[in-house]
């Protein structure tokens, strides 16, 4: 959307939530893009223990996430050992 409403002569700013991070030595593979630390314990994740963030408008009703965040980026491709 930010794409969008920049090409239409509009300013937008955006803010991401958490800790920063770059590319290095945040994302630099293989050393930091581990099963066990990503995927296991989560690191890319916020920790709902400390804060949740819902939407409510009165007592009855339902929680609500927050629509938007980012991930880190991963290319989602598959190297087969031993294959051209």
């Amino acid at each position: 959307m930010a794409k969008e409403l920049t090409e239409a002569g509009l300013q937008v700013l955006a803010l991401e939530r958490g800790p920063a991070r770059d590319t290095y030595p945040d994302g630099v593979y293989p050393q930091t893009m581990d099963e066990l630390t990503y995927n296991s314990r989560k690191k890319l994740f916020m920790d709902i223990s400390r804060e949740t963030v819902t939407l409510r408008h009165s007592v009855n009703d339902v929680a609500r996430l927050p629509a938007g965040g980012a991930e880190e980026h991963r290319v989602g491709a598959t190297v087969r050992e031993g294959r051209p």
